[in-house]
């Protein structure tokens, strides 16, 4: 609240879980989640905080495409664009199925849905399983027009699969520590 947070993005919502942490604390969410059953969950969030959230039914990356996703099971924290989730230790046993979705890009996304962001963007969580730093890459617009104070992304064994490291990430997002 110091720093006058309003509008944050959840990307990689999932069920919801980090949304309602952040609504519980007044601010509005933008929330993004391409799996159905996930996607479903959403919708009681919705009905809780029903003006200071909206969700989306789509996959950010760094093209608008068709891509598989990798999933244990429909409502698996777990899917990942990345087919390296195979190799995680703890998932390697696991039979994985796939399906496709379309990605869009958060610069095009934010083009499309203009109303949604005309108090900008202050803060951004990505947890997209390994595809983090692609969502930023086709965010980069919309980055440099929002300015955020924050973006918090997640590193795992994801990153390190596809040769990601922080210094990378670093060097994409110049302005932030």
């Amino acid at each position: 609240k110091k720093k006058k947070i309003k509008i944050c993005l959840d990307i990689g919502a999932h069920n919801g879980d980090y949304s309602r942490k952040l609504l519980s604390k007044g601010f509005r969410v933008i929330a993004f989640e391409p799996m159905v059953e996930a996607f479903i969950n959403l919708k009681k969030v919705k009905k809780k905080y029903p003006n200071t959230f909206s969700y989306h039914k789509t996959a950010l990356s760094n093209k608008n495409e068709v891509r598989e996703i990798f999933y244990i099971n429909k409502n698996s924290q777990l899917s990942s664009l990345n087919e390296n989730v195979k190799k995680i230790n703890f998932l390697k046993n696991k039979v994985f199925k796939k399906y496709k979705i379309k990605t869009n890009t958060l610069d095009f996304f934010v083009k499309k849905n203009k109303k949604l962001f005309t108090d900008g963007v202050d803060f951004i969580k990505i947890d997209t399983e390994g595809n983090d730093f692609n969502v930023i890459l086709g965010a980069k617009n919309s980055i440099n027009r929002f300015k955020p104070k924050f973006i918090q992304v997640e590193m795992n064994y994801h990153n390190l699969f596809n040769g990601e490291n922080l210094y990378q990430f670093h060097k994409l997002l110049k302005n932030y520590e």
